[in-house]
């Protein structure tokens, strides 16, 4: 596979939601870059344009963008830091930092990387698709994503639309489109290649019960009894 220098193009579209493009930069001088401000950063060629509900904090120090988003605005400078500081490290649980529901995507300039965060219940849901040029655009609003090329219906995914009124399991209206899954780290690397890895999930831990004398003990051996 050819190696394509990683480049970027976000911007936000209408109903303020978030769209980036990751891809040769080549394939974006077109409709695209005409409605987006465009702000070079390094060799990288990075455009951008964000709502007024996404904060945004360069660290020229770390060499690292953070767009966060999220019902808990109350992210304090030490947060931040911590999460520019730790999102590339192995076993980062955003959790520990921030309370609430978020999407966050880290920018690593010198690495040459962007991560997308999820929240653990996927809050803010955020979609993503590979188009024929070897580009990946990922986007909150799905309608974004879709074009004539990509317009493979998903039974599966309808089905479960139509059932639960939500996408689970990665699942969309496309087969070319993807759901990035609650409580997860999106690494895209200069290729561009996409991995995605769980950072938190959810447990469940069964009580022991004592059975000696006691009314649990009773039912649980009515419920065992064999016929």
């Amino acid at each position: 596979m050819q190696t394509i220098s990683l480049n970027l193009l976000i911007m936000n579209n209408p109903a303020d939601n978030f769209y980036m493009r990751i891809g040769s930069r080549d394939n974006w001088l077109g409709e695209e870059s005409k409605n987006a401000s465009v702000c070079l950063f390094g060799t990288l060629g990075l455009t951008y344009s964000i709502a007024d509900d996404w904060i945004i904090n360069n660290d020229t120090r770390r060499g690292k963008i953070l767009l966060y988003n999220g019902l808990n605005h109350a992210t304090t400078d030490r947060a931040v830091s911590l999460l520019l500081e730790n999102s590339g490290q192995k076993g980062f649980c955003p959790q520990k930092v921030i309370k609430g529901e978020f999407l966050f995507v880290v920018i690593d300039l010198e690495g040459e990387k962007v991560e997308v965060f999820t929240d653990h219940i996927n809050s803010i849901k955020i979609f993503y698709r590979t188009d024929k040029n070897g580009g990946i655009h990922f986007s909150t609003r799905i309608s974004d994503l879709l074009s004539d090329e990509n317009l493979i219906l998903n039974k599966a995914g309808l089905a479960c639309w139509l059932l639960n009124g939500a996408y689970y399991d990665g699942l969309t209206i496309s087969e070319d489109i993807r759901a990035i899954p609650y409580a997860s780290k999106v690494t895209v690397t200069g290729k561009p290649d996409v991995s995605i890895e769980k950072y938190w999930d959810f447990e469940f831990k069964a009580p022991v019960i004592n059975k000696k004398n006691t009314k649990e003990a009773l039912i649980l051996d009515s419920i065992n009894v064999k016929g």
